[in-house]
């Protein structure tokens, strides 16, 4: 999960599309600054990928959706 987080913050944020979901964070939470609640919600982002649970963070650009689409793939394999 610690990998997966990682992945998941890096493209939201690395700058590749002009809205990510760690844009979307910053401007509800007024997180800017810091990254460890970034990081705890992107672990908390992906430990949902592979549970039933739900989460607020959502993929707000093409790569991000990818990327979760390809989460999911994997943890229903995981899982099977």
């Amino acid at each position: 999960s610690h990998f997966i987080a990682c992945t998941w913050y890096f493209l939201g944020a690395s700058g590749i599309d002009s809205w990510s979901w760690v844009r979307e964070l910053s401007m509800i939470a007024r997180v800017e600054d810091d990254i460890s609640y970034r990081y705890t919600t992107a672990l908390h982002w992906s430990l949902t990928q592979f549970t039933p649970a739900s989460m607020e963070v959502v993929p707000q650009n093409p790569s991000e959706r990818v990327f979760t689409i390809a989460v999911i793939v994997l943890a229903v394999m995981c899982t099977s």
